[in-house]
């Protein structure tokens, strides 16, 4: 919808993990190909491509944190440039009314917390004071690259569910016939997520279809929402709640995060499996969210 904002728009695409990007990157020919990041890559001695050393640093320091995504990554990068931007701006109008140099720093942090550099080590605090302009312009080229890294891991699941997304109206894709009652009854699907420390933590929840895709529905915040905004890779078991060795086993993706919608559903959702009409556990400002995911494998039993 080309009215959403960006950002917004972006956030509700499925997490990629860090993970994944770096495997889109693994050779240097491959990064030359793509046009986010060409102007990264230039030519060794021998003709052959050869990366900017800032992209495999950037990269490297990313991947130092399991949990982080290519969203995530995107909102740091704009922060550093808009902080340093301002800084930049507040330090000029200080230097023109004469501020001393060594007052500065201090003079940052007063007036703003995200000026300073309190979270930085005292060693890069000295580097700013002895140069602004240079560790300011450093920061920037460091929180660009780290921008088109993530902006190219978005633009991966973009075209995902763009060239993968089933047509509307479509069963659940590799869904056999023969096991396609369950997606009607009143079966519970276990849903297996991943935690950040890489442990899995399976939940019991409501599910039903919608163009090709099972659709579960959360709160914002608990834990399985966490983890599938974090990391989109799911499975689910479904079992037959007349005959317990009869059932599904699905792996896939989240295809698409939304909570547009979410408190309709999860009130249809109540119809399918309590036989009320509205969602009698919804708690006090409690926002809910639609994950559809892409099934990838089925197997079945029974």
């Amino acid at each position: 919808m080309p009215d959403v904002p960006l950002l917004e728009r972006l956030a509700g695409l499925p997490p990629v993990p860090i993970s994944e990007l770096a495997s889109l990157l693994t050779e240097p020919r491959t990064v030359a190909k793509d046009p986010l990041l060409a102007g990264l890559v230039g030519r060794d001695e021998h003709g052959e491509p050869a990366v900017h050393p800032l992209l495999p640093a950037v990269l490297e320091r990313l991947q130092q944190r399991p949990e982080a995504t290519c969203y995530g990554a995107l909102i740091e990068a704009l922060t550093g440039i808009w902080n340093a931007a301002v800084r930049g701006a507040v330090v000029a109008r200080l230097r023109a009314t004469g501020l001393p140099p060594d007052d500065l720093l201090l003079r940052l942090g007063a007036l703003s917390p995200t000026l300073g550099f309190q979270a930085e080590d005292r060693e890069w605090a000295r580097a700013w004071m002895a140069d602004p302009t240079a560790q300011d312009a450093a920061l920037v080229q460091q929180c660009m690259v780290r921008l088109l890294l993530a902006l190219r891991g978005l633009a991966e699941a973009r075209a995902r569910a763009l060239t993968e997304h089933p047509r509307t109206g479509e069963g659940v894709m590799n869904f056999p016939d023969s096991h396609k009652d369950l997606l009607q009854k009143k079966a519970f699907a276990n849903l297996a997520t991943v935690n950040a420390d890489g442990t899995p933590q399976v939940t019991p929840v409501w599910f039903d279809t919608d163009g090709g895709l099972i659709r579960i529905n959360t709160a914002k915040g608990r834990v399985k929402d966490r983890n599938l905004r974090r990391n989109p890779a799911v499975a689910l078991a479904v079992m037959d709640p007349d005959n317990p060795y009869r059932y599904v086993q699905v792996k896939g993706r989240v295809a698409e995060v939304t909570e547009s919608g979410a408190d309709a559903h999860i009130d249809a959702l109540a119809k399918k499996y309590m036989g009320v009409d509205a969602y009698p556990y919804r708690r006090p400002g409690e926002v809910r969210g639609i994950f559809r995911i892409r099934p990838e494998r089925v197997q079945i039993m029974g």
